[in-house]
């Protein structure tokens, strides 16, 4: 019985020190569920000079044509066969834009809209994608109708490029933001609708509702959520600078109005006061005699003419003149006219 005691306590510890390695490569080895892992698997010609591909996240309207350290995700070198694969678990599991980027040397972040040397395409951590130069295959809807319109977008741009006249490619951007428009208002998908109206240069000014029928569309669970940010940032913004600039315009009216109003006000009381001949201070405690007197003063007449022209005496005319002088409070004729 002893024997037997001992025999099973080292059977268990031998079980315990087998188990524990074989759990841990169980671990390892089965792919844990509820994790998500994404796979790229690319291809560019053997021959080209690029040495370097980049993924890139575009997590707004303004990286979809711009490049910086922060948005790099990874950086490999493409195979001497000129294959490469972006594989891992780091990847937001909603769905949004990201780029691969083709450069010279590993560390560049340049961007080249002629000699183009990306791809853009909608992505998440649970989705597979293969890349041929800047070209993709995949199954995804949100791609294939991506596809299309970047198919489309290549041509205008190459036919844009042809055309030597202004007119003429005047005539030709409008058509492409007309199609354009058509496509956003006939379809539901709102990340291409955002795209289409990012590289289609369409107005905000002139399309308000088209952006705003993109910002509720861009509100789906299954989308990341700084799309709908970025989109209600650029409305918001465009609603700010419309109120800011119909108050000032609202503001310089009001402005000129009460300028009118004032210079008409004065306009009027200055032509009153030329147009009008009111009594003169202290002329109403004149008598009708004394204003004959003053008026005839007025016209540069002497005593003795205005004692002939009332019929009186000169001594009458000075007692006159006196008192005019007295409610005037002047002390000579020249006052005495510049009161009037």
């Amino acid at each position: 019985m002893p024997i037997n005691r001992i025999d099973n306590k080292w059977l268990k510890l031998i079980l315990n020190s087998i188990s524990i390695p074989i759990l841990i490569i169980s671990i390892t080895l089965i792919p844990q569920q509820g994790i998500s892992q994404y796979l790229i698997e690319g291809r560019i010609d053997s021959t080209s000079k690029y040495k370097s591909v980049h993924l890139d996240i575009l997590d707004s309207w303004n990286f979809f044509n711009s490049v910086s350290d922060a948005s790099i995700i990874k950086t490999k070198k493409i195979n001497s066969d000129g294959t490469f694969v972006f594989s891992g678990t780091e990847l937001p599991e909603k769905k949004g834009f990201y780029r691969i980027r083709y450069t010279e040397v590993e560390e560049g972040v340049s961007i080249s809209f002629i000699d183009r040397n990306y791809v853009n395409f909608i992505f998440s951590n649970h989705d597979t994608i293969g890349i041929n130069n800047i070209t993709f295959i995949s199954e995804n809807s949100d791609n294939q109708l991506l596809a299309d319109y970047i198919i489309q977008d290549i041509e205008f741009n190459k036919a844009l490029s042809q055309t030597e006249k202004e007119l003429n490619a005047s005539m030709l951007e409008k058509k492409h933001k007309k199609s354009c428009l058509k496509e956003i208002e006939n379809s539901d998908n709102g990340l291409t609708n955002l795209f289409k109206l990012h590289s289609s240069g369409i107005s905000i000014e002139e399309n308000q509702e088209v952006f705003e029928k993109v910002q509720n569309e861009l509100k789906s669970t299954e989308i990341r959520p700084e799309y709908h940010h970025s989109i209600s940032l650029l409305i918001h913004t465009h609603n700010y600078n419309y109120i800011n600039k119909k108050t000032n315009w609202l503001i310089k009216v009001l402005a000129g109005s009460v300028f009118a109003n004032i210079l008409l006000l004065f306009l009027f009381i200055n032509r009153k006061s030329k147009t009008e001949k009111p009594n003169p201070v202290g002329s109403r405690d004149l008598t009708n005699k004394e204003r004959q007197v003053l008026q005839l003063i007025k016209n540069h007449k002497t005593n003795k003419e205005i004692a002939l022209d009332l019929h009186v005496s000169e001594a009458t005319i000075k007692t006159h003149i006196n008192n005019i002088y007295r409610k005037l409070n002047v002390k000579s004729r020249k006052d005495a006219i510049s009161s009037l």
